[in-house]
């Protein structure tokens, strides 16, 4: 009787635990489908867009988050405020723990920011944004006050570009290793970057722990097709980065499908630093190679309408968008023109470099401006490059014998115009195209503590920008994934899906 009684207890116990764990709890392996993973690994510091961004936001957490409307968003500073032109104070979530086991505080802050003022930092994409820093003092364990050198109206917002590392494990490790075992605060922990793959544990720790999922496994897809037919198998639960012509496929197909209009434009960058003997360093030409360009053809034909042609680097809705500022107009006769007035030598073959797979659509939006530049009699050399190369490129202004190349303006970080500028033109660190003329408005932008008077002047900006052209600015950029129709939970976010919210369906 007594074993019987001690069967019976163990079996109803083993019951009342199975009741007691969560109905959404993800058993099965999460799967989904992306483009790339950074070729940084897990430093998160050297992009702002994808692919970085949406990996290293599982694993990581900065001080602010902007949302899609363009709000500032608590992270993990509850709050902030700017108690002089010079002085911010940041105060600290409490209670937030590393994968580690490190508490982040105060402490964690000032590493992070001193790895980006350091000489091994420098050399980061975002190294920039803590330029003007010049102390960072800690009032207490869960309060910083950050001091700037001039005025800085947002660095609230560039706060949300400051991912913050755990200072124990960085200083033992290093950079170099600490990209291989990367550790964070976020809702996600490595478990291991795969060939082709990278493999996600649930990080029940996280002040933001998964509501569902505990094993997250990211396949590389560059492919379109083959992300389409992954979903479609069943291979993957979703697949981001898609088209607009992939989405529309899949709604005939009882899958769920979501979009996102992003602030940032897509286009080709000109390169005149450095290639000053290049036809596009004359202002006609790249003008001429403006009017060269049917952006209706490419929002109607490549987005079915989804995006919206732009004629300057920051989209409605992002602070400093100049309404009064059109799309070139689609003039081939004008373009034609405006090449002969400048002595266009029409047998200079011109090379574009572009890295494709990034945003849906892109490399047929790349090859059609190749063929719109052709029919005006120019010849044009596209090509195509991983995105790895492009970044180190990009980073270094090393492009060897390019004329332009791919480029996003993406104000996503701040929702404000200077964001884009601040890695397009005079302000990036070895910048590709510097327009003199910019300076003296960027310089009063930068310091200008006045919300209207600093909207009006990222407008004067955007309206200069547009008569120099320093780039073909095409359209609006959009977002596009698509799920199981078990899926629940998804939102695209500037920072890609938040898996740490998603679940599936009566636990299927």
């Amino acid at each position: 009787m007594m074993m019987k009684f001690l069967i019976q207890s163990v079996f109803t116990e083993l019951i009342l635990v199975c009741v007691s764990l969560p109905h959404s709890a993800v058993a099965e392996p999460f799967k989904v489908a992306r483009t790339a993973i950074p070729p940084s690994r897990g430093i998160p510091f050297t992009a702002v867009s994808q692919p970085g961004v949406g990996i290293w936001s599982l694993m990581y957490d900065t001080l602010t988050r902007i949302d899609n409307q363009g709000n500032v968003e608590p992270a993990l500073a509850e709050s902030w405020e700017s108690i002089s032109p010079t002085q911010w104070v940041f105060r600290l979530r409490q209670g937030v723990r590393f994968h580690n086991g490190e508490m982040f505080d105060a402490s964690s802050v000032t590493a992070s920011i001193a790895l980006l003022k350091s000489e091994t930092g420098a050399r980061f994409y975002t190294a920039s944004e803590v330029q003007g820093i010049t102390a960072v003092e800690v009032i207490d364990s869960l309060t910083v006050l950050i001091e700037t050198e001039k005025p800085d109206p947002i660095l609230h917002r560039r706060a949300s570009l400051l991912w913050m590392l755990p200072p124990g494990a960085l200083a033992d490790r290093g950079v170099d290793s600490f990209a291989q075992e990367p550790i964070g605060s976020g809702p996600f922990q490595l478990e291991e970057w795969g060939a082709g793959t990278v493999h996600f544990r649930g990080f029940s720790g996280s002040w933001r722990a998964p509501v569902a999922i505990d094993d997250l496994t990211i396949f590389v897809m560059q492919d379109p097709v083959a992300r389409m037919q992954a979903l479609r198998s069943g291979q993957v639960d979703v697949a981001e980065q898609m088209s607009s012509d992939d989405v529309s496929q899949l709604k005939g197909e009882q899958f769920q499908t979501y979009t996102r209009t992003a602030p940032g434009v897509s286009g080709l960058a000109f390169r005149v630093i450095g290639n000053e003997s290049s036809p596009v360093a004359d202002r006609r030409v790249r003008q001429a190679m403006n009017l060269a360009v049917n952006r209706e053809a490419i929002v109607n034909n490549l987005y079915q309408g989804e995006v919206l042609a732009s004629g300057q680097g920051a989209v409605p809705g992002v602070n400093g968008h100049n309404p009064e500022v059109k799309p070139w107009p689609f003039d081939p006769t004008r373009a034609r023109a405006l090449l002969e007035e400048a002595d266009f030598d029409f047998d200079r073959i011109l090379k574009i470099q572009v890295a494709t797979g990034i945003a849906g659509g892109d490399s047929l939006a790349f090859q059609f401006v190749a063929q719109n530049l052709e029919a005006i009699g120019m010849k044009v050399e596209l090509r195509s490059i991983p995105y790895a190369n492009w970044l180190t490129a990009f980073l270094t202004n090393q492009w060897d014998d390019i004329d332009a190349f791919s480029l996003t303006w993406d104000n996503s970080a701040y929702y404000d115009g200077i964001r884009a500028e601040t890695y397009t033109g005079c302000l990036k660190a070895q910048p590709f195209f510097c327009a003199p003329e910019t300076k003296r408005l960027l310089n009063a932008i930068s310091v200008e503590m006045d919300p209207t008077r600093r909207t009006a002047l990222l407008q004067d900006l955007m309206a200069m920008l547009h008569d120099i052209a320093p780039a073909i600015w095409l359209v609006t950029g959009a977002e596009f994934a698509a799920a199981g129709q078990n899926v629940d939970g998804i939102a695209l976010t500037s920072r890609g899906i938040q898996y740490d919210l998603v679940s599936l369906k009566n636990g299927q």
